[in-house]
């Protein structure tokens, strides 16, 4: 991984925004046991056996033959391969942006023709240094345009589409169209050893035939553990289920629920710590994942300890920045072809020099390393979910101040312009998910924000500005005094007379 030296190096020269010194009232270990008897390692991803994949071209010419040797009447007069499998190799942090861009490519960093054997929450090939972008795995439409990207064609396959097959009117019967690809999979997964023992239990079942195996549709619930709230939903979470190259994927509802495209055996269950606007990392490069049990079943998952929880932890706040209710402030930095999406790196062990977390707005848009960090422990011990949460929000809140003022312009700003906005965005989106929350205010850490909000502070002679107004005047304003003048001219407010002596009280 990373050179550590150099990092202390780099944040000497440029400065990283950091929340130092929070308090923490609850700094209890988190101890909960996983509510399920499938358990994840908080290590990397081992693989186990290859996988003789029965969607692969070749394994389903081979069972439609079968099929049609055994007299069966067919839709078509012979399978063409309708997706490839695929591996691109980014050279930077570029091109795996460009990858990420494309909202049609789902990638993994493991290979998808392989079993796993210990699941654990990230991987990278150990054949490449640890310093390289590890390669994206994807299965794409056949016809689809290619990336500019170094990449190899893997193989071709064939996955039948019920749903869609089940309203094509133009096939010689409909449903015999679907019995016959139905017996197709059945007979490709025959050929190729991949019948589950679980499937052959199902021959008992009444009205099982085993060449009309029933599909299913992966679905669950996922909650999680939080300190302070106890069991809650986990919203926007982005499922995977898949099973060699057949995979499917949809984020979570409201309620932590999710139900996608049919399968007929069983898949391997995850979650991929990744959104469009944002993604999570296993410290300084590993894509976060969950990677969950392997069933045919509803997957009904609550997460409680761990690195897992963390990593939950950082993206409920993430969410809600992005795309919940932020009371009036701008989302943070938006993912498209000239600006990556925002990538936080969670690091399972305390700082240095005992910080929560950093961000950092100095690097080239060809860098690797995450835009923000968040440690998941201080000296004191593990940090809660509560802390998790608002230091996550903070260290957003620089990337929107950037984002804000265009990242040139904001080099140069002052640290306490820059950590007193951030802390006041800490306090406003945090206490709407815990009631009565307030950070620590010290140092540079000013509790301005929250004073000229409500007036509730250190000095309470100013009240009624809005997030959005104090927000809107920070815009290219890097100086403490240039803030306050902005704040005086742009807006009028009862209390405006007394926001200089506010100033100078912080």
């Amino acid at each position: 991984m990373k050179n550590k030296f150099f990092i202390a190096i780099l944040a000497l020269c440029f400065g990283l925004f950091s929340c130092e010194k929070d308090k923490l009232e609850h700094n209890d270990s988190i101890t909960s046991t996983e509510e399920q008897t499938h358990k994840v390692s908080d290590g990397m991803v081992v693989l186990g056996e290859k996988i003789n994949d029965p969607y692969a071209i070749y394994n389903m010419k081979a069972a439609y033959s079968n099929l049609k040797s055994a007299g069966e009447d067919a839709p078509v007069d012979e399978i063409q391969p309708n997706k490839k499998y695929l591996r691109f190799l980014p050279k930077d942090e570029i091109e795996w942006d460009l990858l990420k861009t494309d909202t049609s490519l789902v990638l993994y960093d493991f290979p998808l023709d392989y079993e796993i054997e210990v699941y654990g929450t990230y991987y990278h090939d150990p054949e490449l240094p640890d310093t390289a972008i590890t390669w994206q795995y994807c299965v794409v439409p056949i016809d689809k345009e290619i990336p500019n990207i170094h990449h190899e064609l893997l193989y071709e396959v064939f996955i039948p589409n019920f749903d869609t097959l089940e309203l094509d009117t133009t096939l010689k019967s409909t449903s015999n169209s679907v019995n016959f690809y139905e017996q197709l999979v059945y007979e490709s997964y025959k050929l190729t050893g991949n019948i589950q023992q679980s499937d052959d239990n199902l021959k008992s079942t009444k009205g099982w035939n085993p060449f009309k195996p029933k599909r299913w549709h992966p679905s669950g619930r996922i909650t999680v553990h939080d300190d302070f709230l106890g069991s809650i939903p986990l919203e926007g979470a982005n499922v995977h289920a898949r099973w060699a190259t057949h995979m499917e994927d949809c984020n979570t509802n409201s309620n932590g629920e999710f139900s996608m495209g049919g399968f007929i055996y069983e898949v391997n269950y995850s979650i991929k710590w990744d959104r469009y606007e944002f993604g999570i990392r296993e410290e300084d490069w590993g894509q976060a994942w969950y990677n969950g049990p392997k069933q045919k079943g509803a997957w009904n998952l609550h997460i409680s300890s761990d690195k897992s929880l963390r990593y939950a932890t950082i993206h409920r706040a993430a969410h809600h920045y992005y795309y919940g209710n932020t009371g009036g402030i701008k989302r943070p930095p938006q993912n498209s072809w000239y600006n990556r999406k925002l990538i936080i790196g969670y690091y399972h062990r305390k700082a240095n020099d005992d910080i929560n977390g950093d961000a950092n707005p100095y690097w080239p848009s060809w860098y690797t390393w995450p835009d923000l960090r968040v440690f998941g422990e201080r000296s004191s011990g593990w940090r809660n979910t509560q802390d998790i949460y608002a230091t996550t929000i903070h260290e957003i809140a620089h990337a929107s101040h950037w984002d804000l003022s265009g990242k040139t312009t904001f080099i140069g700003t002052d640290t306490k312009v820059a950590e007193s906005w951030a802390r006041g965005v800490q306090w406003h989106l945090t206490r709407m998910i815990y009631a009565g929350y307030s950070p620590e205010y010290s140092g540079n850490y000013t509790g301005i924000v929250e004073d000229m909000v409500d007036g509730v502070g250190g000095y309470d002679q100013v009240s009624g500005y809005t997030m959005s107004e104090l927000e809107g005047a920070l815009k290219e304003k890097k100086t403490w005094n240039s803030w306050r003048d902005n704040i005086i001219n742009s807006y009028n407010n009862g209390t405006e007379g007394n926001l200089q002596a506010l100033f100078n009280f912080w």
